[in-house]
């Protein structure tokens, strides 16, 4: 995302959001797609639409990153 880039030439190699955006870059260049989603996963219905956006997309799912706080 545009964001991304902004925010790595605005910011600290060592802040800790420049760090796992560029982790996220290498997941990406690895061929993986990143799907960056807030969702309260308390809510099934919001959980039940990311799901099904990421299905119709993708067609399936191998991984989700839970990152509260």
């Amino acid at each position: 995302p545009q964001q991304w880039s902004q925010w790595l030439q605005t910011h600290p190699k060592d802040d800790s959001t420049s760090i796992k955006i560029r982790r996220l870059q290498t997941i990406i260049s690895l061929g993986s797609f990143v799907c960056v989603e807030q969702v309260d996963v308390g809510d099934f219905v919001a959980m039940s639409g990311l799901f099904a956006r990421v299905y119709a997309q993708h067609s399936h799912l191998q991984a989700i990153f839970h990152a509260a706080g």
